[in-house]
């Protein structure tokens, strides 16, 4: 067990002999708590995911409304200014939410809820106070700088300060910074309550969240005109009302009185979490702008549609792993108490759920890209559906490598420095391959020049995790999947039921003609995803990826998972044994 700083640095840094390996691969010495949370982690996951799944939609009818609602020029207006919001968010994140996730579960396990809650208010009082200062220099110092800048009579500071970036943000600077302080303050109470496992929690209040983000933003932008600040107000407040729900619900899962000895914990989650903040910065808010600059200064025109394919891109990639996140890292946290061989485990088996859940959807979608961009965005945006088919393919082999997974491997075995490298990695290669691409491509080549850098972060992260957690990426698994795919993917694109599709939607005489068109495409996509799936999961049946590592993994998960993933378990033998156990 852990009972000061220097264990704990050491714990998280450590790497065993053969011989440690051997003696410590079980998971009978992980805590009475930690075996909690890890058996709970499936269904966790499932709330978890359903939480994702309505984000997305929730989100998505969000973009449907703001880019049906504002004008172009707005749309263009808000599209720059919610970059500029993102990048204020994760300035001011300091990575607690990843750091949180792996440290809560760890703190609860060695110290109980009164440690765990000394750490999370530790956690929320950086983040407020650093939301709160990034958040006044939005609101007081941006003014401030223009000033000067006017004043000095420097022709290019000048320049800069009149410019359509900074103006734009003085417009709306106070939503900005209400923006940043209030969804960083929800996000890291969530994911709190997901490193708890407490993930049903999460769902009911961050649903209510959304839902209640959608009615201010019909009735601000389409009801009261509000433009750009009623969208980004829209986002606000809900964020708002739910952060303090969450925070109650946090204090009521952490009844104790909160434990002194939690800043023995400090130390170790601020390290993990400024090195997931420096990695967060050019993956997830420098990456976009940059990429955005690049498209600008060439075709500003078509950066609608970079913007709307890089959404769906990587919510397409990401539909079904968003809820792997803080559940896969508080799982892989738990099981390093055990030692190298148990954290192997949970590696390769997130490793085979974030390409199980990912790369089919992927492998659907890319064909029908066009009538997706159509159905969401309206017929404008028809001609952006290669450009989302090309990004899906992309975004679609960094899943099929492993997607986040070894990210959070990484995390967990304090190795986080690698990972920080990996980013700002992607980032110079963006930056090398947007400069030759975007020129000659336009939005297609800020996608290419996206994709690519990923990729190349993505095999660099796959080779130190399959190094350093010892065990070989489940290369086998993987192969049997694509094989399960071969078949859905030739039938829904070359089995088209229009004539069907097209009689059914006829026959609903209620139906406007104008919009019979796009109900048409929408019912056919369905009925294409709907044999997609039944063709799947018969080529699954048949194939059977899961291996007898994972038949035995299935000892440790509730009996309804159980159930239902036994007929995809390669052998008879490996199931009764399961059943045998169960």
């Amino acid at each position: 067990m852990l009972n000061s700083e220097r264990d704990i640095e050491n714990t998280q840094q450590r790497v065993q002999t053969p011989a440690e390996v051997a003696a410590s691969g079980t998971l009978a010495q992980i805590s009475g708590i930690g075996r909690q949370l890890m058996r709970r982690a499936p269904t966790g996951y499932l709330w978890n995911q359903a939480g994702s799944i309505w984000l997305f939609v929730s989100l998505l009818l969000f973009e449907v409304v703001i880019r049906r609602s504002l004008s172009k020029s707005e749309t263009n207006v808000f599209d720059l200014v919610s970059t500029i919001a993102n990048l204020g968010f994760y300035l001011a994140s300091l990575g607690l939410s990843s750091a949180g996730n792996v440290f809560i579960p760890r703190a609860l396990a060695e110290g109980g809820p009164a440690l765990a809650l000394s750490l999370a208010n530790r956690l929320i009082a950086i983040r407020l106070t650093v939301a709160l200062l990034v958040g006044t220099a939005f609101v007081f110092g941006l003014p401030a700088l223009v000033a000067t800048a006017e004043t000095a009579g420097w022709p290019q500071g000048t320049a800069i300060a009149h410019s359509f970036t900074v103006q734009a943000m003085l417009d709306h600077r106070l939503w900005i910074a209400g923006y940043l302080i209030f969804i960083g303050a929800s996000t890291l109470l969530s994911n709190m309550l997901v490193a708890l496992v407490y993930t049903r929690v999460v769902f009911i209040v961050g649903s209510l969240g959304q839902l209640l983000l959608l009615v201010l933003a019909y009735a601000l932008i389409r009801q009261f005109g509000a433009g750009v600040d009623g969208a980004l107000a829209a986002q606000a407040l809900p964020a708002l009302a739910t952060a303090i729900v969450l925070f109650v619900a946090l204090r009521r899962v952490l009844r104790e009185k909160p434990n002194s000895k939690g800043f023995h914990f400090l130390r170790p989650t601020l390290r993990l979490g400024i090195a997931a903040w420096l990695a967060d910065l050019p993956n997830s808010s420098l990456v976009q702008p940059l990429a955005i600059s690049q498209l600008a200064a060439v075709a500003p025109t078509e950066l609608l549609y970079f913007k709307s394919t890089y959404q769906m891109g990587d919510a397409g990639a990401r539909f079904f792993t968003d809820g792997l996140g803080g559940i896969s890292m508080a799982t892989m946290s738990i099981s390093y108490e055990a030692g190298i061989a148990p954290l192997a485990t949970s590696w390769r088996t997130v490793s085979k759920l974030q390409v199980l859940l990912a790369v089919p959807l992927v492998a659907f979608s890319m064909p029908h890209a066009g009538a997706i961009m159509r159905i969401l965005f309206g017929p404008n945006y028809a001609q952006s559906g290669p450009l989302l088919a090309i990004f899906l393919a992309l975004n679609g082999l960094t899943q099929l490598l492993g997607g986040s997974t070894h990210e959070w491997a990484l995390y967990v075995l304090g190795r986080q420095q690698w990972v920080v490298l990996s980013r700002w990695a992607t980032l110079g290669v963006l930056a090398v391959s947007g400069a030759l691409l975007v020129p000659r491509f336009a939005a297609l080549g800020a996608l290419l020049a996206v994709g690519i850098g990923r990729l190349v972060a993505q095999v660099f992260l796959l080779v130190l995790a399959r190094h350093w957690v010892r065990r070989p990426y489940p290369v086998a698994f993987i192969a049997k999947l694509l094989l399960a795919l071969v078949v859905p993917v030739v039938v829904t694109i070359f089995l088209q039921p229009v004539a069907v599709v097209s009689a059914l939607v006829s026959s609903g005489g209620w139906l406007p003609k104008d919009y019979r068109p796009v109900v048409e495409l929408g019912v056919l996509l369905i009925v294409n995803l709907a044999i997609f799936a039944i063709l799947f999961l018969v080529g699954l049946r048949i194939i059977r990826p899961l291996d007898s590592d994972d038949v035995g993994l299935l000892e440790q998960v509730p009996q309804w998972l159980r159930t239902a993933l036994l007929p995809f378990a390669a052998t008879r033998g490996d199931r009764g044994r399961v059943s045998a156990h169960g």
